[in-house]
């Protein structure tokens, strides 16, 4: 005669259980998916404006080293290239006063002003920077 044994609880999930774990998996996936796109976006623009901080230094000092004039012209639309990157700049030069009128010298400190500009798609990106600069004396 046979023995009737006590069933066992069935281990594992159902197929139920699992799809509702596979559609709760994938809808979190969805949601976290565009934050990458919008990281990479963010990081693109915070590299280039790095760079930018760091050629506009660059600038100022290759400007300042021809600075002999007191009444120095501005610089419209030039080119520098670095990074992989065109970049196109302005220079514009405010003469600061140093508290007298000028004198036979003319005005030796300038506020300059420089634009830096740069295309990222799709639109045209600007940041200015400013310092002082000294004009050179000559001998």
């Amino acid at each position: 005669m046979r023995t009737l044994r006590s069933r066992r609880p069935a281990r594992g999930f159902t197929l139920l259980e699992v799809l509702v774990a596979i559609m709760v998996f994938v809808l979190g996936i969805a949601a976290v998916l565009p934050l990458f796109a919008v990281a990479g976006a963010s990081h693109k623009r915070a590299i280039d404006q790095a760079h930018v901080s760091w050629i506009a230094p660059r600038i100022a000092a290759k400007i300042q080293e021809g600075l002999t004039s007191s009444n120095p012209k501005d610089v419209k639309n030039q080119g520098w290239e670095e990074y992989g990157q065109a970049y196109v700049y302005d220079a514009t030069f405010t003469p600061l006063s140093m508290g007298r009128q000028g004198g036979a010298a003319g005005d030796v400190a300038f506020m300059l002003t420089v634009e830096v500009r740069w295309k990222e798609l799709p639109q045209l990106r600007v940041e200015k920077f400013e310092t002082v600069v000294l004009r050179r004396l000559l001998r």
